[in-house]
């Protein structure tokens, strides 16, 4: 339906504002997730993706829903629980299979603001009933929506005009909702042959699926303990589409921890 500017300005009071600051390095960048924007975080398999994203959840402390088609609930409930405790997976697991878990209690409570969705092939359909669900359950819409991964997620078509697809659906729910949509995704492991610290560029993308989202960015690991992210494309900010000017997080993935300095870093390493 069309609308003057001056509605449009009285909606952008929500959609088009930035979701919390999570990490002031990329503040600094001017990577802002935004309210009806798509986010794509894209990167090689095993590059860190979800731990980024889930991490992101967790420390932006907004309504959460995060469609998690590619890690079963056991895996997230570890993951999530590491990531807040500071634990290794490995010490959650043990904890949890030997009856004691109630000690995660307090930690779980802070990731009371996300809510999981476990369907590992959804629809586009079934996304959105989880929205409604979720709007009926909580009297809101998600402020953040998070789809791990685009290629779980089921359509009819071809692959390459099925992913776009895809993707035009979350920009309309990401307008329609007024929630920041992250979608995460594949590029191809050919960019990193021979640079797996280097984070894709933005041609590595697989499907041809990157002129919808408004902010893309790939992701790698370094051997030195580093998440490399960079925004290969930015439409509220510097973008770097060869990703050669990356913004680094140190990341301990056993305990799914992400930290901005090196102190940090090295006090989740110390066995106290």
């Amino acid at each position: 339906m069309a609308h003057t500017l001056s509605r449009s300005l009285r909606r952008c009071a929500e959609s088009g504002s930035p979701l919390p600051t999570v990490f002031y390095t990329w503040e600094t960048a001017g990577i802002r997730s935004r309210r009806g924007q798509v986010t794509m975080i894209a990167g090689v398999p095993n590059a860190g993706k979800t731990m980024l994203a889930l991490g992101y959840a967790i420390k932006a402390e907004v309504p959460t829903l995060y469609v998690s088609a590619d890690s079963d609930e056991w895996t997230q409930l570890m993951r999530t629980v590491a990531a807040i405790s500071g634990s290794t997976m490995d010490d959650v697991e043990d904890t949890f299979k030997v009856g004691a878990g109630a000690v995660y209690a307090a930690d779980l409570d802070r990731a009371s603001h996300i809510h999981f969705s476990f369907d590992p092939s959804p629809s586009l359909e079934d996304i959105a009933l989880d929205v409604e669900s979720f709007i009926e359950m909580h009297g809101e819409e998600p402020t953040l929506l998070i789809v791990d991964n685009l290629m779980n997620v089921d359509v009819d078509g071809e692959d390459f005009g099925g992913m776009r697809e895809i993707v035009k659906a979350m920009h309309q729910f990401a307008r329609h909702y007024e929630c920041a949509v992250w979608l995460l995704h594949h590029c191809s492991e050919q960019s990193q042959y021979g640079q797996v610290d280097r984070c894709p560029p933005r041609a590595a993308i697989q499907g041809k699926v990157s002129q919808l989202p408004e902010l893309i960015i790939t992701v790698a690991q370094d051997q030195a303990g580093h998440l490399l992210t960079c925004a290969v494309k930015n439409r509220s900010g510097p973008a770097y589409p060869r990703g050669d000017r990356p913004v680094s997080l140190y990341v301990r993935p056993e305990r799914m921890g992400l930290y901005e300095d090196s102190m940090s870093y090295l006090a989740a390493g110390r066995t106290w």
